[in-house]
């Protein structure tokens, strides 16, 4: 079978060099259909290639399209398939590679892990708005590593280090207010507010607590990335900072504890 193509989608992807929506590569039965949802990128997605499963994807010439996302759905990866999907796009030009599946091996998680700098596994099954999610997480960390770091700086106070990658730049980092299981019980508590704005806002704080731990042990572990990581970690603290804040004063106007 011969890999099938977008003919439409494709023209105007080369016509507008990609500046009509994202450039997408698209390899498995429900990549397309998960895309073009309305709970996904709907028609903000220019798909330039799909095959239907990466047997036969690994027969098209990998330099044939330039994308800016590759998407690969299949339901089991072992190490061969993360080396064909890793060459691939690099063959491709493109920021990153999103792998669906639904088993794997240990040996082989560990190898995704590897690759996190251009790979990004996500596990069936998954709906059009996880796949969006992820999409657009994928592109903005595409978009912060190609930029320099006086762009990635702007508005910040420190001073340039000379040597970024071996000597992140030291900062004082705000303490928490709350701990996860003070902010678990608040996103379970009753209020009068109808939007349950306190269930909302501990989630999210929740979710920034993991991922500026997140940022912290990256940091701490990839000695190339450090300072993209510190300025994550930083960046994510001043939000956490924020929605604390905000936390406190909505439990005040509603009049509920915030004491451990």
């Amino acid at each position: 079978m011969k890999a099938k193509k977008n003919n439409k989608l494709e023209a105007s992807a080369q016509a507008n060099n990609g500046a009509g929506g994202v450039r997408v590569i698209a390899v498995g039965p429900q990549i397309v259909e998960l895309l073009q949802d309305d709970s996904g990128f709907g028609q903000r997605v220019d798909i330039i290639f799909q095959c239907a499963d990466i047997d036969e994807w690994s027969e098209c010439d990998a330099e044939q399209y330039s994308a800016d996302l590759i998407i690969v759905q299949c339901a089991t990866v072992f190490p061969d398939t993360i080396e064909l999907i890793k060459n691939r796009t690099v063959a491709a030009g493109a920021a990153r590679a999103i792998v669906v599946y639904h088993y794997t091996q240990q040996k082989t998680a560990v190898m995704m892990e590897e690759h996190v700098n251009r790979l990004t596994p996500l596990r069936s099954p998954i709906t059009a708005a996880d796949l969006k999610s992820v999409c657009e997480a994928d592109l903005a960390m595409a978009e912060i590593r190609n930029m320099s770091l006086n762009e990635l700086s702007e508005g910040e106070s420190f001073e340039p280090v000379i040597e970024p990658f071996l000597e992140p730049v030291e900062e004082e980092i705000a303490s928490r207010q709350f701990s996860d299981e003070l902010l678990a019980r608040v996103s379970r508590i009753s209020t009068s507010v109808e939007c349950e704005c306190p269930h909302h806002l501990a989630s999210l704080l929740l979710a920034l607590n993991a991922f500026e731990s997140y940022c912290l042990q990256c940091a701490n572990r990839d000695e190339k990335d450090a300072m993209l990581h510190a300025l994550l970690h930083r960046k994510t603290a001043s939000a956490r900072l924020i929605m604390e804040n905000a936390l406190s004063t909505l439990a005040e106007a509603e009049g509920f504890e915030l004491s451990e």
